[in-house]
């Protein structure tokens, strides 16, 4: 998507460090046997032999002592449970197994990963300071830091758990003096805030929560998200069938064209060629090669003309051996087509206009079980009573014009209601218009079914 470009100079901003904070034992070790005023142990526990219960505190001692100095969070030390046994080797050795489960670390900064309103909230600060002029400092990394830590703390609960299994040996020696020797304690890293988690979307997400927050100004946000006055928002890139060396693509207007963007998932040497087919309306416009540029190593362009209609580029190796992705590009109005590809119930898609206007969107069935209903959040707040347009089509047939009124105070929230008449059946798709200049914002598609689905 367009974000990709626009945003890339946030992304060689970050400075990211590796510090993590905080640790707390997680519970206090018992202490093993009895000892004399001057600290020597007593005859008589030197004498008889060492108890299970000494041996096991031992080894619970030495578990507890190296979880309180791990370097992760608190609350992956206080969610650590585990079972202590013990078997007599000799009168003054044991073998102790201590068994438990602890929260998957990995798993929780994956969670965190791929919430990207967590991600925005970390990243804030430093695409504020972009967006001001001002320069990043180590700091500014460091904070960032201590917000993913917390974001993976609040994951916890919702992690996967690693199982574990530390083998003990506690002995005792003449002098009464208990040691204990722990084998396979569990490792604990902390996720680093790397490079890799910083994306297009976690960038646009911290943009409107500076917006959102009254931050930055309506201009700094249209800037920052793309939508500037040289982009034609009435085109778009309708959907894309991708294959496993596509990465991304995003098309942008200029007086006489419009520039379709192609990223490879590979990094390629600059002049390397890739074949593309333009076809619309069934028919083929033209078959070129398209080559990717000189420092832009997963970029290539391919110009379409300024003509209304759908277009579909097929891009593939030089040879055309092997398919790289499927785009569709929109020019101009909305004009309906049947989409074969629509799901059913909650396994409805969408696909948005250009310049990243959807926050959030869930699909599924209304209350009658066989309609369709868009819950939308948009990325712009439109002001009370605003009143929005949208358009119903089943099987390629235009049905109705539906209207959606905003409430009394400003709101980014939408909702779409399809209830069809008994009997009704067939792919239905339902366009969302901009009230500022009737542009599409997004659209919505899906099967309805003339018998309710069963749950």
């Amino acid at each position: 998507m367009h974000g990709k470009k626009i945003l890339a100079t946030l992304s060689a901003a970050l400075i990211i460090t590796g510090a993590a904070s905080g640790c707390s034992l997680l519970k206090s070790g018992e202490t093993a046997g009895e000892s004399t005023a001057d600290g020597s142990a007593s005859s008589a526990e030197t004498t008889a032999p060492l108890s299970s219960r000494d041996a096991e505190a031992e080894a619970e001692k030495v578990f507890d002592a190296y979880i309180s100095v791990q370097d992760v969070p608190k609350a992956c030390k206080e969610q650590i449970k585990y079972l202590t046994t013990s078997v007599r080797v000799s009168d003054n050795e044991f073998a102790v197994t201590i068994t438990g489960e602890m929260p998957n670390l990995q798993n929780a900064a994956l969670l965190v990963a791929s919430d990207r309103n967590a991600m925005g909230g970390i990243y804030s600060g430093q695409v504020l300071k972009v967006i001001k002029g001002q320069t990043i400092t180590e700091d500014d990394g460091k904070e960032a830091e201590k917000l993913f830590e917390k974001a993976v703390e609040e994951k916890m609960p919702d992690a996967s758990k690693t199982s574990f299994s530390v083998k003990v040996k506690v002995q005792r020696n003449e002098a009464g003096e208990i040691s204990a020797d722990p084998e396979g304690l569990p490792a604990m890293k902390m996720p680093e805030l790397t490079d890799d988690l910083y994306t297009d979307e976690a960038a646009l997400c911290a943009v409107k929560i500076l917006y959102d927050g009254g931050q930055i100004s309506e201009d700094e946000y249209e800037t920052v998200a793309g939508r500037s006055s040289d982009i034609r928002s009435d085109i778009i890139l309708t959907r894309y069938s991708d294959h496993s060396d596509f990465f991304d693509a995003y098309a942008k207007a200029y007086s006489d064209r419009v520039e379709v963007v192609v990223m490879p998932l590979t990094f390629y040497e600059a002049g390397t060629s890739f074949r593309y087919t333009v076809i619309r309306s069934g028919a083929t416009l033209r078959d070129g090669s398209a080559d990717i540029e000189e420092g832009r190593g997963d970029e290539m362009k391919i110009d379409l003309p300024l003509e209304d209609g759908i277009y579909e580029i097929r891009v593939s190796n030089v040879d055309g051996t092997e398919e790289l992705a499927d785009i569709y590009v929109r020019i101009g109005p909305y004009v309906h087509e049947r989409r074969s590809e629509a799901g059913t119930g909650d396994n409805m898609t969408f696909s948005e206009g250009r310049g990243l206007r959807i926050w959030d969107c869930t699909l599924g069935k209304d209350e009658s079980g066989n309609g369709i209903i868009a819950d939308i959040t948009l990325y712009d707040r439109y002001d009370p009573s605003t009143v929005f347009y949208y358009e119903i089509w089943r099987d390629g047939q235009f049905v109705a014009e539906k209207t959606y009124t905003t409430g009394g105070s400003k709101s980014d929230r939408v909702t779409l209601v399809y209830t069809p008449e008994k009997d009704e059946e067939g792919s239905v798709t339902m366009v969302l218009f901009d009230p500022k200049d009737d542009t599409v914002i997004g659209e919505f598609y899906g099967l309805i079914s003339s018998e309710p689905s069963e749950e």
